[in-house]
């Protein structure tokens, strides 16, 4: 029989200099330790992230066509410029394969904005222009 021991960390919950505390930069395992930052979004081998926003430019409605790699949760929405979401489109468990999202951006004013579609696997964007 093969048993693990539990060994529990303590530290001083006010002193976030301690070397354990979770919000110390210097712990390796803290979320502030640079380290352990992403550095970039994990390719999925054989995925084509390639999305298609028709028509483009648009003035009234848009189909913005995608893959997903696999079973996840998906966020489908349109951002400006300075990346503030104007049109948040749907946020949904969708499954593998070809999808297709419908917007209507009759109540945005011209202009340059990108689509994007994310789950915690991949991000997608394409830049669109709409121009009534």
């Amino acid at each position: 029989m093969l048993l693990r021991a539990t060994i529990l960390v303590t530290y001083e919950k006010t002193d976030v200099t301690d070397p354990n505390h979770p919000d110390n930069p210097d712990n390796p395992n803290s979320q502030f330790n640079s380290a352990n930052w992403p550095t970039s979004i994990q390719e999925i081998e054989g995925f084509d992230s390639e999305m298609k926003v028709s028509p483009n430019p648009l003035s009234d409605l848009g189909v913005i066509s995608y893959n997903v790699p696999k079973a996840n949760e998906i966020s489908v929405a349109i951002y400006d410029l300075s990346g503030r979401m104007v049109l948040e489109v749907y946020t949904q468990r969708l499954s593998a394969g070809p999808q297709k999202a419908a917007f209507n951006v009759r109540a945005m004013p011209n202009g340059v904005y990108f689509a994007r579609v994310s789950s915690n696997d991949f991000i997608s964007q394409q830049t669109i222009v709409v121009a009534h």
